[in-house]
């Protein structure tokens, strides 16, 4: 019953995703990090500024080319285990199968854009939606798409969709 519950807010929170019409994404505003909501007490960012390291956006861009050729199984290596994901309901994923499920259910790909330092670590990057081998883009290809990845140990550790107007403009390089 458990596992069936968990692959329903897979499905869910793969689906809410990608081009939707009115995506469930928080804002980013400063002050409000993909940690904290707005009204709530936040700390100090820490690393804002620094520079995303190349092997940060190594880790982003093999993802995001893994599933825009449709390539589960390497998408799905990319990330820990556990990976927290939000794309809509946050939700811990504490199986190689649940990202599993995650990846194959995101209906389009993505070209990686740009990319910029956030704080608590986080590396937001932009995307330009695209088709993808084995799915359904809802949205028309080069809708732009953010997320904000905090990686460790050269693996997608949280994966939080960001409004698109907070994300970096497509320009940020590796200094």
């Amino acid at each position: 019953m458990r596992a069936a519950r968990t692959a329903v807010v897979i499905v869910a929170v793969a689906f809410a995703g990608c081009g939707a019409k009115a995506p469930p994404q928080r804002p980013h505003a400063p002050g409000v990090t993909p940690q904290s909501r707005p009204g709530e007490a936040t700390p100090a960012p820490t690393h804002a500024g620094e520079p995303v390291t190349r092997a940060e956006i190594a880790v982003i861009r093999g993802w995001s080319e893994a599933v825009r050729r449709g390539d589960v199984e390497a998408a799905t290596r990319y990330f820990a285990v556990p990976a927290t994901i939000e794309n809509g309901p946050k939700v811990v994923m504490r199986a190689r199968e649940q990202l599993r499920l995650f990846n194959r259910t995101l209906p389009c790909g993505a070209k990686l854009t740009g990319w910029e330092r956030g704080p608590h670590r986080f590396v937001v990057a932009t995307f330009r939606l695209t088709d993808r081998r084995g799915g359904r883009c809802d949205a028309a290809p080069g809708t732009p798409a953010a997320v904000a990845f905090l990686i460790r140990h050269r693996h997608i550790e949280q994966w939080l969709r960001v409004n698109v107007s907070s994300a970096p403009n497509g320009d940020s390089r590796v200094a």
